[in-house]
């Protein structure tokens, strides 16, 4: 696969009801997935989400799913 080139996308349901735990395995799905289609070729991972990261705590803010 050639470097900077995207592979496919995808967005996942709300889940923030269900909890962290199952938000988390949702995430490890999709990777296993998308991974599986590539057949172990390098490759990196990303994750869109709103808000920021906070430079002083390290953590999301401005997020609209606390879990």
């Amino acid at each position: 696969m050639p470097k900077g080139r995207n592979f496919p996308q995808a967005r996942g349901r709300r889940s923030r009801k269900k909890g962290y735990a199952h938000i988390l395995n949702r995430i490890k799905g999709l990777y296993d997935e998308l991974a599986a289609g590539i057949q172990g070729a390098p490759h990196t991972f990303g994750i869109g989400t709103p808000g920021a990261v906070s430079p002083r705590t390290g953590l999301l803010k401005n997020s609209n799913t606390v879990a």
